[in-house]
């Protein structure tokens, strides 16, 4: 008896973080990088409050969304050649950038390994902390870019 409440509180907590309304530049992002998931919110975003005659915050940033989508896709089917060149130079820096990484994290093993100061290693790992941060806002980039070429595709 004691197995299922907890269960039951568990299954409710989850029903209510899922269906809270993600907000601001978290939505925006998703929303990016999640080309279906946009279109369906453009369509349910497309009716103003009757009552204030404007958008509600969370469709005013699907609109945002949508519209920096727009300029994106535009500017791959003006010049597509120019924008898979940018797609390509992107993923080069995203590879250097997560060999950068690992270089730094086999730094930081050997140091750990050979016992340095901890001075040593709390520098390195704060150089990892921001190379990692890179690497992740490059692949987020690299897979917004991608998805624009997704998103404009005939298929």
């Amino acid at each position: 008896m004691q197995f299922k409440k907890i269960l039951f509180v568990l299954i409710s907590m989850l029903m209510i973080s899922a269906c809270q309304e993600r907000s601001g530049e978290k939505l925006y992002e998703f929303l990016m990088v999640h080309p279906d998931q946009l279109r369906a919110e453009i369509s349910d975003c497309q009716h103003v409050d009757p009552d204030t005659n404007e958008l509600s915050p969370y469709c005013k940033t699907v609109m945002r969304a949508a519209n920096d989508m727009m300029v994106m896709i535009d500017d791959q089917q003006k010049d597509p050649e120019a924008f898979g060149k940018k797609i390509l130079r992107m993923q080069m820096e995203y590879a250097e950038a997560g060999n950068a990484l690992q270089t730094e994290r086999d730094k930081l093993q050997k140091l750990a390994a050979d016992n340095a100061s901890d001075k040593k290693i709390a520098s390195l790992k704060s150089a990892i902390t921001k190379l990692e941060t890179k690497y992740n806002e490059l692949g987020r980039e690299n897979e917004l870019y991608l998805n624009v070429v997704g998103f404009s595709s005939p298929e």
